[in-house]
C-alpha cells in the first residue's frame, strides 16, 4: 500500500495489477470469503465446549495460575492441526486432577491441612480403601483376632483419625500392624502419617 493504491498480484492471470485502496486487495470472490467465514464460525463453535470445560475445571486454581494456564493451551492449541481436538485432550487428561484439587479445597478449609497436604490425605484415603477392599477378599494371611471387616473399619478410622488425632490414628495402625505385621494399607498409612508431622 502507498499513497492510496494497492498492489496486488493476481496468480490465476500471472500479472500484477494495481487498484485503487477501496477494492479488495486480494481479488477475491464473496464465495470464497463466505467458505472461510463457515469454515472459521465452525472452527470457533468447535473448540468452544471443551475450553468451557477447560475453564471450569480450572476454576480451582488461583486465578493468576488458571489465567496463565489457559493462555498457554489456547496458544499452543492454535498452533496445532486441529485446536478444538487438542483442548479437548487437555480436558480429558487433567479432569481427575482439577476434581482432586476442588476435593482438596473444600477438605482444607474444614480442618488443619493445606490444600497440598489435603490432597496427599484423599489419595491415602482412596488408594487405602481400594487395597482394603481388595485384600480383604484375598489376604488369607489376616489373623484370627480380626476378621475382614473389623479390620477394614479399623483401617478407615485410623485415615479419618488421622486429620485430627495423628496419636489416636498411629494407635490403630499398630493394632492392625501387630495383628498382621505386613498389612500393606496400615503402613501406608503410616507412613502418611509420619510424613505430615
Amino acid at each position: 500500500m502507498h499513497k492510496g493504491n494497492a498492489h496486488a498480484f493476481n496468480f490465476k492471470t500471472g500479472q500484477a495489477s494495481s487498484t485503487h485502496s477501496d477494492k479488495t486487495l486480494t481479488q477475491r470472490t464473496k464465495a470464497d470469503m463466505s467458505v472461510d467465514d463457515a469454515l472459521f464460525v465452525q472452527s470457533i463453535g468447535k473448540m468452544m465446549e471443551p475450553f468451557e470445560s477447560l475453564e471450569s475445571l480450572s476454576a480451582v486454581l488461583p486465578p493468576n495460575i488458571k489465567n496463565y494456564y489457559l493462555s498457554q493451551i489456547l496458544q499452543i492449541s492454535l498452533l496445532t492441526n486441529d485446536p478444538a481436538a487438542f483442548i479437548n485432550e487437555q480436558v480429558k487428561q487433567n479432569r481427575s486432577y482439577f476434581f482432586l484439587r476442588k476435593l482438596a479445597t473444600y477438605l482444607s478449609n474444614t480442618g488443619p491441612l493445606s490444600v497440598s497436604k489435603a490432597e496427599n490425605f484423599i489419595r491415602v484415603a482412596i488408594i487405602s480403601c481400594y487395597h482394603s477392599k481388595k485384600a480383604m477378599g484375598t489376604n488369607q494371611t489376616i489373623k484370627a483376632s480380626l476378621d475382614s471387616k473389623d479390620m477394614n473399619s479399623e483401617l478407615s478410622n485410623a485415615v479419618a483419625a488421622s486429620l485430627f488425632d495423628k496419636e489416636k490414628a498411629k494407635g490403630i495402625v499398630r493394632q492392625i500392624l501387630a495383628t498382621d505385621p505386613e498389612n500393606k494399607i496400615g503402613k501406608t498409612i503410616m507412613n502418611y502419617i509420619d510424613s505430615n508431622h
